[in-house]
């Protein structure tokens, strides 16, 4: 995902920075993500305007996501099933300060609830993201993570060359070891990962998240017919 200079496989995010180049912008991209928290507030109507705008610069078979919060999570999903979008982009941040392990049984309850849980879910990762986080992600029902392979606070390369290389020694690293995650738990895709494949360590984790808690092997009772 770029904010500027998009190539073929690129998602252009589109915000208040560079919504009025976004005709030029998204002529050659590969999809468009709508970022309501890098706009002012709308309503669904504005929203629904915004989206019918970017579309007329991309190809019919171009996706078009909308980008926000963890914490608006039902708004985000309420728009998804009321109007032509092709997915979302969930960012696990809040102004509530809501933790990860709470965030992904919301986002679940209420895609469910929404009856959206089919459509896709990008999760976007705030830290330094890691196979591990793509296989929680996975069971959670997020296919998909936003990750950068250059760690905050270090040195980015400073040619497309060395970048290039960056990025696919990176690449490598987290496909070898997801591929050994998913070997550990005897399955050979992550379509199969589910929320029954993973654990919660400690009690906090387990309240939070709704995870079957190591050692009691089921949900903590409050979480029962959720």
């Amino acid at each position: 995902m770029v904010d500027q200079d998009p190539l073929g496989i690129d998602f252009v995010r589109v915000g208040g920075s560079n919504i009025s180049d976004a005709d030029t912008l998204l002529a050659p991209a590969g999809g468009a993500v709508l970022d309501l928290e890098d706009l002012r507030p709308l309503h669904d109507g504005q929203v629904l305007a915004l989206m019918t705008a970017l579309r007329s610069h991309l190809a019919d078979d171009k996706p078009v996501l909308l980008a926000g919060r963890v914490d608006r999570i039902s708004n985000l999903h309420r728009m998804l099933r009321d109007q032509t979008l092709d997915g979302v982009l969930v960012r696990l941040t809040s102004g509530t300060g809501m933790t990860a392990p709470a965030a992904l049984p919301r986002i679940g309850l209420s895609a469910r609830d929404s009856g959206v849980s089919e459509k896709p879910h990008i999760l976007d990762i705030p830290w330094d993201a890691s196979a591990d986080d793509a296989a929680i992600a996975a069971a959670a029902g997020c296919g998909i993570i936003r990750a950068s392979p250059f760690p905050e606070g270090e040195d980015v390369p400073s040619t497309q060359k060395a970048r290039a290389a960056a990025v696919e020694t990176w690449l490598a690293d987290f496909a070898s070891t997801l591929r050994g995650r998913m070997t550990d738990l005897g399955i050979d895709a992550l379509e199969k990962l589910n929320r029954r494949h993973l654990r919660a360590l400690e009690h906090d984790t387990a309240a939070q998240s709704g995870l079957r808690l190591a050692g009691y092997d089921r949900p903590l009772p409050q979480w029962m017919g959720q």
